[in-house]
């Protein structure tokens, strides 16, 4: 099948973990973390961080949430051994490095621009064509996202992957790379 992108079955694999968790069917919703998370290389950071946000909902019940910020942490040491290691070493460099060019040329380059000069980062989020991409994806729902309190945690990864991006595909909304912006 031509461009097909395994991305997009995170959504449902990743709702259905949701779905087993709130059931408290903890074997079952970590196979479908598990499972969401081996669809694309980012996608565990969207887990890594509904692994933080339940620990977070857990904490404030007054129950046990230990797992969920070792599984967090685990999907962040994945994220980066993918991108840092395992994926430069099925081509030449971090793979998507010209996606962010304008951040640096590798993920140590890129995450250090990130942490270090909050003005670069800003001036390639905020443009007018992603200001549009942004209302575009927010408009039907009336922004509702935005005010979600902790759930919004969920949402912003893949918007922030999305915005620092100079690939004209990753901010129309049209593509396969909103998936990671659904839960």
């Amino acid at each position: 099948v031509f461009d097909f992108h395994a991305i997009t079955f995170f959504v449902p694999l990743f709702f259905t973990a949701w779905y087993f968790f709130v059931e408290e069917r903890w074997q079952l919703s970590a196979l479908f973390f598990i499972l969401a998370v081996l669809t694309k290389e980012t996608a565990a950071i969207a887990v890594g961080v509904s692994m933080f946000v339940i620990a977070w909902m857990r904490w404030r019940a007054g129950r046990r949430y230990a797992w969920h910020i070792t599984a967090g942490v685990c999907a962040g040491i994945y994220v980066f051994l993918t991108l840092s290691w395992f994926m430069p070493a099925m081509g030449s460099g971090f793979l998507f490095s010209e996606r962010y060019k304008e951040l640096g040329g590798s993920l140590p380059d890129i995450l250090t621009t990130i942490a270090t000069d909050p003005l670069r980062t800003l001036s390639v989020m905020v443009t007018g064509e992603k200001f549009w991409y942004v209302t575009i994806l927010l408009l039907p729902v009336l922004f509702s996202p935005l005010f979600a309190g902790a759930a919004a945690l969920l949402f912003f990864p893949g918007l922030f992957q999305n915005l620092l991006s100079s690939y004209g595909p990753q901010v129309t909304s049209m593509y396969q790379y909103d998936a990671l912006l659904l839960p």
